[in-house]
């Protein structure tokens, strides 16, 4: 090979090299601010993670699984760099009819918890075809017909005027909507001999307390089970119509390790005096390292927000009250399988890392639940508490499948939600997602897809044709700009 020949040869080669980083250092910095990322389930995708786990996935005419047959299934994004905002868009096909699809992104990995948005709500379609409905732009009201002119109805001119003039509290369901109201208990006073027989608790919850002419106190007892080699700091929020006023961080025990030496119990009171009546909302970010022994607390109204884990620590009988209209009970503890009663019904808990599903059909009224031993989790899309006294819940009813309209004496309901658009038998839906508090590591962020309704036994299907990602943020230039200025 001649010296020309050999020169040239490095320059092309060099040239490539060129091409290559420039290519890389493109793909990292997205210097426009603007990226798309799809799967359409035929090859896989680096940034865009394929679906999980397995066991809730099946494949269809496609390469890679995109059936989902149980709820939930996730997928994460990789980007080397943050943006602000997401644009998800799903190609599916709803033959399962599951009343309620959602999606988002995970914002708490101590609580596993993600900032669902809505991709179909069957209820508010279906009602929207026959309930006479007030838009702007996503924002939506839907008045059951019967009303306009009635007995209690009102005539609205439009959403803020609902709003502002707002019907009774228990004639409103909302989705996806945050409507604040002054929630005030008639005839309520205060006693400072009332204490709460709450059994310990582990990792993240959240309660309800009502405060009148008293100062909110709360005892806390907690200890570390140091099983994780995360830090085990957590915090705990207080809020008030959403509003957060207090926050107070209690520091890890310094042992890091997942050795399972179990910590010393740390006392911790939780004390504000001065406050206005109301429900207020207390709030426990902990991971599961961290078991709350005991909660003392003066105030008669006090219960724990759609979910509490039971740790278990030897507690038997154990009897608590809730307004779910369905209740998710589960345990990874073989030695808490049991027969739990709920009213006058007993189910069995006979399998660990199951969750059953009990229907309760309350609407309003309160379910007794009768635990032979702890160590399970409950959830439900109500409250729970341990005195029947005790039971507050100051939230709207949610619109979404558990709710029977009719039965629950719902006339309004108000929403923030775009009905995916329909073609045949497919559907798309574009949800947009903040992604200023998304939880990321290594430079990943996990995503969901939640169905509640769809489980295996039921033996129906949620095909997925396409995932589409368009991430917007600031781009090269602006960033420059910024750090010039």
């Amino acid at each position: 090979m001649t010296i020309n020949k050999i020169i040239k040869f490095r320059i092309i080669l060099f040239l490539l090299l060129f091409a290559s980083v420039c290519f890389f250092f493109y793909k990292a910095i997205i210097p426009s601010g603007k990226i798309i990322y799809t799967n359409n389930f035929e090859k896989e995708n680096y940034f865009l993670g394929k679906l999980s786990p397995n066991e809730r996935l099946a494949t269809g005419d496609k390469k890679i699984e995109n059936i989902i047959i149980a709820n939930p299934v996730y997928f994460n994004l990789y980007t080397p760099r943050t943006f602000d905002k997401a644009i998800l868009k799903y190609r599916y096909k709803n033959t399962a009819k599951t009343p309620l699809i959602e999606t988002g992104v995970l914002v708490d990995k101590n609580a596993w918890r993600y900032d669902l948005q809505p991709v179909e709500n069957r209820l508010i379609d279906q009602l929207s075809l026959v309930w006479n409905q007030i838009r702007d732009g996503d924002e939506m009201l839907l008045i059951r017909p019967e009303t306009l002119g009635g007995e209690y109805g009102i005539n609205y001119s439009g959403i803020k005027d609902f709003i502002l003039n707002p019907p009774e509290f228990n004639k409103i369901a909302a989705y996806n909507y945050n409507l604040s109201f002054n929630y005030i208990l008639d005839d309520y006073q205060p006693s400072e001999s009332i204490t709460q027989d709450i059994p310990a608790l582990r990792g993240a919850y959240q309660f309800f307390v009502y405060l009148k002419n008293e100062d909110l106190y709360l005892d806390f007892i907690f200890y570390d089970l140091n099983k994780n080699k995360d830090s085990d700091d957590f915090d705990i929020r207080l809020y008030f119509n959403d509003e957060l006023i207090d926050f107070k961080r209690i520091e890890d025990d310094n042992n890091i390790s997942d050795n399972g030496e179990v910590s010393k119990e740390n006392n911790f009171q939780f004390k504000l005096a001065n406050l206005p009546e109301g429900a207020y909302k207390i709030e426990v970010k902990a991971n599961n390292d961290i078991i709350t022994k005991i909660i003392k607390s003066r105030h008669k109204k006090m219960a724990f927000i759609h979910k509490i884990e039971l740790f278990n620590a030897g507690k038997e009988d154990i009897k608590l009250y809730t307004d779910s209209n369905s209740i998710q009970a589960t345990t990874i503890f073989p030695e808490s399988l049991q027969i739990i009663k709920v009213n006058e019904n007993n189910f069995d808990i006979n399998e660990t890392y199951k969750q059953f599903e009990i229907l309760t059909d309350n609407y309003g009224a309160s379910s007794e639940i009768l635990l032979q031993k702890d160590g399970l989790i409950l959830s439900g899309d109500g409250v729970f508490a341990f005195s029947q006294y005790s039971l507050i819940n100051p939230k709207i009813k949610k619109a979404d499948y558990n709710l029977d309209v009719n039965k629950a004496g719902i006339d309004y309901i108000i929403a923030k939600y775009k009905s995916p658009l329909k073609t045949g038998e497919w559907s798309v839906a574009e949800v947009e997602i903040d992604l200023a508090q998304a939880y990321r590591e290594n430079n990943k962020s996990s995503f969901i897809i939640s169905a509640p309704a769809l489980k295996q036994e039921y033996n129906k299907e949620l095909y997925f044709d396409l995932i589409e990602i368009e991430l917007s943020g600031r781009g090269l230039f602006d960033k420059i700009n910024d750090f010039w200025n």
